[in-house]
């Protein structure tokens, strides 16, 4: 699992052990620093084109000098609010071909996000209260 980092305020719940962060904006040369410090065997940057772009000289020579690669990644989508011991439930109780009003009715999910789960999820990222974890 990787962290993701919105603004400073998220360097404070990033997992020291972390070898790869995603930023989501751009963060700033003390920010960076400050997460240098906590993440000492951080080796890789993920970032959306438009925020790579934005991140500013600074934190690029930051990053290079301390050799951390930046990668361009694209995580489309909303992440799903769903509890995962709730999604494999779903799995469960459609492979017993129980309806989508049911398993509505039972776990307190709307049919349109089931539906949505059994044909065309590949989800990658999944969000817990503010957190949004990505799982690849």
């Amino acid at each position: 699992m990787r962290n993701i980092i919105y603004c400073e305020k998220d360097i404070a719940n990033v997992m020291p052990d972390s070898d790869a962060i995603i930023f989501a904006r751009p963060i700033k040369a003390k920010a960076l620093m400050k997460l240098l410090k906590k993440c000492k065997h951080l080796k890789k940057i993920c970032a959306s084109k438009s925020c790579e772009q934005r991140l500013s000289s600074k934190v690029k020579k930051i990053l290079s000098k301390e050799g951390i690669s930046i990668h361009r990644e694209s995580h489309r989508g909303r992440a799903i609010e769903i509890d995962m011991n709730d999604m494999k439930k779903i799995a469960e109780m459609r492979k017993d071909y129980r309806p989508l009003r049911e398993i509505e009715k039972i776990l307190g999910v709307p049919k349109s996000t089931i539906h949505y789960l059994e044909r065309h999820s590949k989800k990658e990222k999944i969000k817990k209260g503010n957190k949004i974890y990505y799982l690849k």
